[in-house]
């Protein structure tokens, strides 16, 4: 059910489409899709006071998995190794 570039849930875009006050958002539109991302992961940082690994374990696995200290199942092992991967590269 994900959608768009940051393959957003539908009520997840939704309420930081709100939060982000972005009218009309469209998952599909890159620019409405990045600014719900940086939004919510800026707030997934906050609960997880600045720890990445949470925060991106959050955003793939839900964050009440993250928080009820859940196993992260495998995509979500390989999601976080992979995001700090393309930033290393990135900051290279």
């Amino acid at each position: 059910g994900a959608a768009g570039l940051a393959q957003f849930m539908s009520l997840t875009f939704r309420e930081w489409a709100d939060r982000a006050g972005i009218a009309q958002a469209n998952p599909y539109n890159p620019e409405h899709s990045i600014a719900c991302q940086a939004a919510y992961m800026r707030w997934l940082m906050d609960q997880f006071q600045n720890d990445v690994d949470l925060a991106l374990a959050a955003y793939n696995f839900g964050i009440g998995n993250v928080r009820l200290n859940k196993p992260w199942p495998k995509e979500t092992v390989d999601y976080v190794a992979r995001i700090k991967q393309y930033y290393a590269e990135y900051k290279a």
